[in-house]
């Protein structure tokens, strides 16, 4: 179709137009959430994991805790060890999963409320839950680690530019009234 000579009307905006109309802090406020959604992912991910091993399955998603797997790893072990405590192993390490489920998705949830010091933490101790993937030689796992890595740090630097955004110039919030 060729484009009619008289028709005044500028031409339908492309993808990358419609983004750059898009307003800046609303697209700021969209990276942060969706980095700071990733606490909860990998907390739902890493309950489901542990929850498909409680009951016995042999399938995970990659995105979850490490630790929650070794978690699971100690209590199959103990189980297979003893029969006797084999039921009280696999709950006590459901439970003890729970905990740590838990404390990952209030990071996530105090993340939400804009805590900086919160994402840099989670960050760090999403580092040292890679490393047990590495260890364990599960690089489609570490690579997953690295992707949420990438998309928490990315939430994170929208979240300083925002707080950027908030606070008033120095020159204003000193200046006498």
């Amino acid at each position: 179709m060729e484009p009619n000579p008289t028709d005044t009307r500028p031409p339908a905006a492309t993808t990358d137009e419609a983004v750059a109309d898009e307003d800046p802090q609303e697209a700021l406020e969209k990276r942060f959430r969706n980095g700071a959604n990733w606490f909860y992912w990998v907390a739902a991910l890493s309950l489901a994991n542990s929850a498909v091993v409680l009951f016995g399955g042999e399938w995970g998603f990659v995105f979850g805790l490490g630790l929650t797997q070794v978690v699971d790893a100690v209590a199959w072990a103990v189980s297979e060890e003893s029969a006797e405590i084999a039921t009280v192993a696999k709950v006590v390490s459901f439970g003890v999963n729970l905990l740590i489920v838990g404390l990952v998705a209030l990071m996530g949830w105090l993340a939400h409320r804009r805590l900086q010091w919160v994402l840099v933490v989670g960050l760090v101790l999403y580092v040292f839950d890679a490393l047990i993937f590495l260890a364990a030689g599960d690089f489609l796992s570490l690579a997953f680690h690295g992707w949420v890595f990438f998309a928490v740090t990315n939430g994170l630097l929208a979240c300083r530019k925002l707080a950027a955004l908030d606070s008033p110039p120095a020159a204003q919030a000193f200046s006498p009234a």
